[in-house]
């Protein structure tokens, strides 16, 4: 049973290739961060959905 029916896998698989490539980093700009606070808030409502 998939979680993220509204989003689409493309996206999904953007997130997580985007997100491998953040968690690589040793920082992280005040702007990128807030970037990352509104896409996480996407997919956890979503998944509370």
């Amino acid at each position: 049973m998939r979680k993220l029916n509204h989003i689409p896998e493309k996206e999904i698989q953007s997130f997580i290739t985007d997100l491998e490539v953040v968690l690589q980093k040793d920082r992280m700009s005040k702007q990128e961060f807030l970037q990352w606070t509104k896409r996480i808030d996407q997919v956890r409502k979503e998944v509370e959905a």
